[in-house]
């Protein structure tokens, strides 16, 4: 920000307690805006926190991101698409995919590819060779993904591969897939940021849906299918801010990004989210029209005339000779002048030409000229 010239104080770096910090900033009335990625229990209490002073909020929360595939996707794209998602960061983003949800003609073929290539998933530091995820964030992080599997496994998940410590040790996690999963069990309800992948099965289009939305959280989805029709369908019925389809990644910094429901409201990146932190203001301002007299060979620059003589009494427009049986037309040939500089764009505008004044459409104004 320096090198780009944004002035000393704009971009500054607070540490501390989060809470101490959070209070400050939602209670200094001098604070206008805030923006927060986090948990909805926290999105909730911020928004609390700033209502005394009506500071405009972008929330970006938790997430429970479907990922659907109909059998007339591209498989091979598809389950790799599916663990790309599932364990980049070994789960630990917003917008990886929570829940898989496939059709049952495919879905026994699927499970089984998608486990032999999870199985194979290289764990470990970043800047070694081969390495496609790290360790979790604490061991808070290990603790909640065993009782996420071991919970789904005593309720009939069937353990497909992983499910434990990985052999590093550590805050390592084994890639891990859970088949055989119901909507109702905590780990398709819960965003469990960690390595787990559940598969839930579904028969048609309506259900896949009505799955997906089976949510209180509203962020990404992704959809795999080649059927254009379907894309359209889907898209429009999901409940979130973003649907990827046939990729697995959902955001840029040229994309709008955000969710709607409790994974929150308002976006980040591209020119949407830069509005997030504008105001809108309107401005009405009347104004006497201004009077251009032109002189048809264009010889002559034009002339404006003042307010004060528009205000005086104008010449009348002299009837032209027309031929019997035809409306009176007004004999106006093709005349051409620059406005830029005359006028304020929607300011009425006379033109006085050969003693006819005729007034422009400045209700569809476009441009500061026009001709």
């Amino acid at each position: 920000l320096d090198r780009a010239g944004a002035p000393a104080g704009v971009f500054n770096v607070i540490t501390g307690v989060p809470a101490t910090v959070g209070a400050v900033l939602t209670a200094d009335v001098r604070v206008r805006k805030l923006s927060f990625t986090g948990s909805t229990p926290v999105g909730r209490l911020l928004m609390q926190q700033c209502a005394p002073s009506l500071k405009r909020l972008s929330l970006e929360l938790g997430g429970n991101a479907p990922f659907i595939v109909f059998a007339d996707a591209d498989f091979d794209a598809a389950v790799q698409g599916a663990l790309a998602s599932r364990l980049r960061n070994a789960g630990q983003t917003c917008v990886s995919a929570n829940r898989i949800l496939v059709q049952r003609s495919i879905a026994k073929d699927f499970i089984e590819a998608m486990s032999a290539k999870a199985a194979r998933w290289q764990m470990g530091r970043f800047d070694q060779a081969g390495v496609m995820a790290g360790p979790l964030i604490n061991q808070a992080a290990i603790d909640k993904v065993r009782a996420l599997v071991q919970e789904a496994v005593q309720a009939g998940a069937r353990l497909c591969t992983g499910g434990q410590a990985h052999a590093r040790g550590g805050l390592f996690w084994q890639p891990t897939v859970l088949a055989d999963v119901t909507p109702n069990m905590r780990v398709a309800r819960e965003e469990s940021f960690g390595p787990i992948a559940p598969v839930m099965v579904f028969d048609d289009e309506a259900q896949a849906l009505s799955m997906a939305n089976a949510s209180e959280y509203g962020l990404a989805a992704y959809v795999y299918t080649q059927d254009l029709g379907r894309c359209q369908r889907m898209q429009r019925g999901l409940e979130v801010g973003m649907v990827a389809i046939n990729q697995s990644f959902v955001a840029s910094e040229t994309s709008p990004f955000g969710g709607v429901k409790s994974s929150g409201f308002g976006r980040e990146g591209s020119h949407v989210g830069l509005a997030e932190y504008q105001q809108v203001k309107m401005v009405a301002v009347r104004t006497f029209p201004a009077v251009v007299s032109l002189d048809k060979s264009l010889a002559a620059p034009a002339q404006v005339i003042t307010q004060n003589e528009f205000l005086q009494p104008q010449p009348q427009p002299q009837p032209q000779p027309q031929a019997a049986g035809m409306p009176q037309l007004l004999d106006l040939e093709p005349v051409r002048v620059d406005l830029r500089g005359l006028t304020l764009p929607g300011m009425p505008v006379l033109v006085d030409s050969k003693q006819v004044i005729a007034s422009l459409a400045t209700s569809r104004w476009r441009s500061p000229w026009t001709s």
